[in-house]
């Protein structure tokens, strides 16, 4: 009969073979008694297994994103905080020297630099932004994938044996 359950299911299985079932052990110290062919269960585990692994990966996917938007946020407020410098030392040098054409400069450097932190920001908030819906979208399929093989596993399910 074992020798059966591993032709069945393979080297690496710990199942064992009951007439035509085969007792799958669990976590749980239960037996689920499952009354269906050998590759089918096969199929029905690989599946299990890959919805394991894409949750690993969505998992990961989100962790990493949650990273870069903290990484971005920090990036940000450190820019926002070197740009409120940078016009705090043009306000005191124009009130110090009081020359106007420290002034012109001084003015046209803040407006460049404010146009280019302005842009960076947008650039980011959209990588951002697109990042999130990504990791969405992959998180539904995966919950979409997950419940179908559940459902599948469910359906062929007999008996529960202590």
């Amino acid at each position: 009969m074992q020798r059966r359950c591993t032709q069945m299911m393979g080297e690496d299985s710990s199942c064992s073979m009951a007439g035509n079932h085969v007792l799958m052990p669990q976590k749980n110290k239960r037996n689920i008694l499952v009354e269906i062919s050998g590759p089918v269960m096969k199929k029905l585990l690989r599946f299990s297994t890959d919805g394991a692994e894409q949750v690993k990966v969505v998992v990961v996917a989100v962790i990493a994103t949650a990273a870069a938007v903290v990484v971005v946020v920090i990036v940000l407020l450190v820019v926002t905080v070197v740009v409120v410098v940078v016009v705090v030392v043009v306000v005191v040098v124009v009130i110090v020297v009081g020359v106007r054409v420290v002034v012109v400069v001084v003015v046209v450097i803040v407006v460049v630099v404010v146009v280019i932190v302005v842009v960076v920001e947008v650039t980011v908030v959209v990588v951002v932004v697109a990042a999130v819906v990504i990791v969405v979208v992959v998180v539904v399929v995966v919950v979409v994938v997950v419940v179908v093989v559940v459902v599948a596993v469910v359906a062929v399910v007999v008996v529960v044996v202590d």
